[in-house]
Protein backbone atom coordinates (compact mmCIF):
# COMPACT_ATOMS: atom_id res chain seq x y z
CA UNK A 1 0.00 0.00 0.00
CA UNK A 2 1.35 3.20 -0.85
CA UNK A 3 1.07 6.27 1.66
CA UNK A 4 -0.68 9.19 0.40
CA UNK A 5 0.59 12.43 1.13
CA UNK A 6 -1.71 15.15 2.31
CA UNK A 7 -1.36 18.55 1.17
CA UNK A 8 -0.28 19.41 4.65
CA UNK A 9 3.06 16.69 4.83
CA UNK A 10 3.76 18.27 0.82
CA UNK A 11 3.83 21.62 2.33
CA UNK A 12 5.49 20.52 5.05
CA UNK A 13 8.35 18.72 3.19
CA UNK A 14 8.60 21.69 1.17
CA UNK A 15 9.31 24.14 3.92
CA UNK A 16 12.54 21.99 4.92
CA UNK A 17 13.36 21.46 1.64
CA UNK A 18 13.07 24.62 -0.28
CA UNK A 19 15.88 27.36 0.05
CA UNK A 20 15.46 31.06 -0.37
CA UNK A 21 18.29 32.22 -2.99
CA UNK A 22 17.40 35.90 -3.80
CA UNK A 23 15.21 38.64 -1.49
CA UNK A 24 14.16 41.78 -2.54
CA UNK A 25 12.54 44.83 -1.68
CA UNK A 26 10.76 47.18 -3.99
CA UNK A 27 9.51 50.43 -2.54
CA UNK A 28 6.64 51.58 -4.93
CA UNK A 29 5.55 55.33 -6.22
CA UNK A 30 2.66 57.06 -4.36
CA UNK A 31 0.58 55.86 -7.03
CA UNK A 32 1.29 52.67 -7.37
CA UNK A 33 1.31 52.20 -3.24
CA UNK A 34 -2.07 53.46 -3.24
CA UNK A 35 -3.66 51.15 -5.69
CA UNK A 36 -1.65 48.40 -3.35
CA UNK A 37 -2.94 49.76 -0.25
CA UNK A 38 -5.22 52.53 -0.62
CA UNK A 39 -4.58 53.59 3.08
CA UNK A 40 -1.29 54.32 2.12
CA UNK A 41 -0.46 57.99 3.22
CA UNK A 42 2.21 60.60 0.72
CA UNK A 43 4.48 59.79 4.13
CA UNK A 44 4.58 55.83 4.05
CA UNK A 45 6.77 53.47 2.43
CA UNK A 46 4.84 50.74 0.92
CA UNK A 47 6.09 48.28 -1.33
CA UNK A 48 6.79 44.37 -1.30
CA UNK A 49 8.96 41.61 -0.50
CA UNK A 50 10.05 38.92 -2.87
CA UNK A 51 11.48 35.86 -2.24
CA UNK A 52 13.07 33.62 -4.67
CA UNK A 53 13.82 30.02 -4.98
CA UNK A 54 17.02 28.41 -7.38
CA UNK A 55 14.13 27.29 -9.48
CA UNK A 56 12.77 30.77 -9.98
CA UNK A 57 9.66 30.57 -7.96
CA UNK A 58 8.52 33.55 -5.95
CA UNK A 59 6.54 34.72 -2.93
CA UNK A 60 5.74 38.04 -2.18
CA UNK A 61 4.68 40.36 1.14
CA UNK A 62 2.89 43.41 0.89
CA UNK A 63 4.24 45.64 3.28
CA UNK A 64 3.26 49.85 4.69
CA UNK A 65 5.39 51.14 7.05
CA UNK A 66 3.98 54.27 8.22
CA UNK A 67 7.54 55.63 10.71
CA UNK A 68 10.38 54.68 8.56
CA UNK A 69 13.11 55.06 10.59
CA UNK A 70 16.29 55.60 8.55
CA UNK A 71 16.53 54.86 4.84
CA UNK A 72 14.54 51.92 2.92
CA UNK A 73 18.14 50.00 2.81
CA UNK A 74 18.76 49.47 6.64
CA UNK A 75 15.04 48.53 6.82
CA UNK A 76 15.17 45.74 4.32
CA UNK A 77 18.67 44.84 5.26
CA UNK A 78 16.36 42.78 8.09
CA UNK A 79 15.84 40.09 5.56
CA UNK A 80 19.59 39.11 4.67
CA UNK A 81 19.52 36.70 7.10
CA UNK A 82 17.28 34.50 4.86
CA UNK A 83 19.26 33.96 2.03
CA UNK A 84 20.53 30.34 1.92
CA UNK A 85 18.07 29.26 4.09
CA UNK A 86 15.33 26.73 3.94
CA UNK A 87 11.35 28.15 4.32
CA UNK A 88 11.05 26.73 7.63
CA UNK A 89 14.22 28.24 9.11
CA UNK A 90 13.15 31.44 7.57
CA UNK A 91 9.46 30.83 9.20
CA UNK A 92 10.79 30.44 12.41
CA UNK A 93 13.38 33.67 11.79
CA UNK A 94 10.68 35.97 11.19
CA UNK A 95 8.75 34.83 14.02
CA UNK A 96 11.56 35.04 16.53
CA UNK A 97 12.72 38.92 15.20
CA UNK A 98 9.02 39.79 15.54
CA UNK A 99 9.48 41.87 18.48
CA UNK A 100 12.72 43.99 16.51
CA UNK A 101 11.73 43.88 13.86
CA UNK A 102 7.68 44.87 14.51
CA UNK A 103 4.51 43.82 12.74
CA UNK A 104 5.28 45.06 9.61
CA UNK A 105 8.43 43.30 8.20
CA UNK A 106 7.29 39.88 10.29
CA UNK A 107 4.29 39.86 8.26
CA UNK A 108 5.35 40.57 4.88
CA UNK A 109 8.08 37.94 5.44
CA UNK A 110 5.51 35.31 6.62
CA UNK A 111 2.82 36.30 3.71
CA UNK A 112 6.08 35.81 1.18
CA UNK A 113 7.27 32.68 2.90
CA UNK A 114 3.70 31.22 3.36
CA UNK A 115 3.04 31.81 -0.55
CA UNK A 116 6.40 30.30 -1.41
CA UNK A 117 5.50 27.08 0.83
CA UNK A 118 2.29 26.58 -1.66
CA UNK A 119 4.29 25.85 -4.25
CA UNK A 120 2.12 27.16 -6.69
CA UNK A 121 4.66 29.18 -8.53
CA UNK A 122 4.07 32.88 -9.51
CA UNK A 123 0.10 33.52 -10.26
CA UNK A 124 -0.37 33.85 -13.97
CA UNK A 125 -3.34 36.89 -15.08
CA UNK A 126 -3.80 40.64 -15.26
CA UNK A 127 -4.37 41.62 -11.54
CA UNK A 128 -2.63 44.11 -9.64
CA UNK A 129 -1.61 41.23 -7.01
CA UNK A 130 -0.45 39.46 -10.48
CA UNK A 131 1.69 41.71 -11.53
CA UNK A 132 3.28 42.27 -8.26
CA UNK A 133 5.09 39.27 -9.39
CA UNK A 134 6.23 40.62 -12.99
CA UNK A 135 9.50 42.13 -12.47
CA UNK A 136 9.72 45.01 -15.29
CA UNK A 137 5.82 45.72 -13.51
CA UNK A 138 7.75 46.53 -10.46
CA UNK A 139 10.92 47.94 -11.46
CA UNK A 140 9.02 50.60 -13.28
CA UNK A 141 7.08 51.52 -10.50
CA UNK A 142 9.51 51.33 -7.72
CA UNK A 143 11.00 54.48 -6.64
CA UNK A 144 13.48 52.23 -4.67
CA UNK A 145 14.86 48.69 -4.95
CA UNK A 146 16.99 46.33 -3.00
CA UNK A 147 18.25 43.17 -3.37
CA UNK A 148 20.20 40.51 -1.34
Amino acid sequence: MHAVQTRASLQRERMDMVKIERIECFRFDRETARLLLPECGSGDCCGILMLGTGSGELGVGVFRECALKGDFIKWACAFQGFKHHTLSEGLLEARIKHETWGDVRSLAAEAALRELAGGNGAPVGKSLSDSLHDHSFCFEHAEAYVIF
